[in-house]
């Protein structure tokens, strides 16, 4: 195929509507749609508000205490593990969270919050952050 069939192939593409364009002035897509689960979108159109979970991507390496022979050493480790990394992966969304005064309870073994009567701003905020897997 020449260029101007190329061309001319991704403009009827574009004519035709089978590839959404960008509208001036709307906001980029950032995948933060993808994250957010229906029943959390139904709940937000319906209520304006939702209660809903935020689960984070990191987890730590736990295979590094497979060795261990002490299963209270090893018990403390993991918990430490799992900790550090909810700490680390979760600190903006917590700060997100306690500056708008919403409330919420933490989990370090799944590595997830819980959040209670959140709005749509604070759902698309979080569920855009890189860490979060989904909402």
């Amino acid at each position: 195929m020449g260029a101007a069939a190329a061309i001319w192939s991704v403009l009827l593409v574009f004519a035709l509507g089978l590839v959404p364009l960008q509208v001036a002035g709307a906001a980029p897509d950032d995948g933060a749609g993808d994250k957010v689960r229906q029943p959390v979108q139904q709940q937000l159109e319906d209520k304006g508000r939702a209660d809903f979970w935020v689960r984070f991507a990191d987890r730590p390496d736990l295979d590094r205490f497979s060795g261990m022979s002490d299963w209270g050493a090893r018990g403390d480790a993991v918990w430490e593990a799992l900790q550090e990394t909810s700490v680390t992966s979760q600190a903006q969304a917590r700060a997100r969270l306690d500056q708008e005064g919403v409330t919420y309870q933490a989990f370090s073994i799944t590595n997830a919050i819980r959040v209670s009567g959140g709005d749509a701003d604070l759902v698309e905020g979080l569920a855009a952050s890189p860490s979060v897997e989904g909402v």
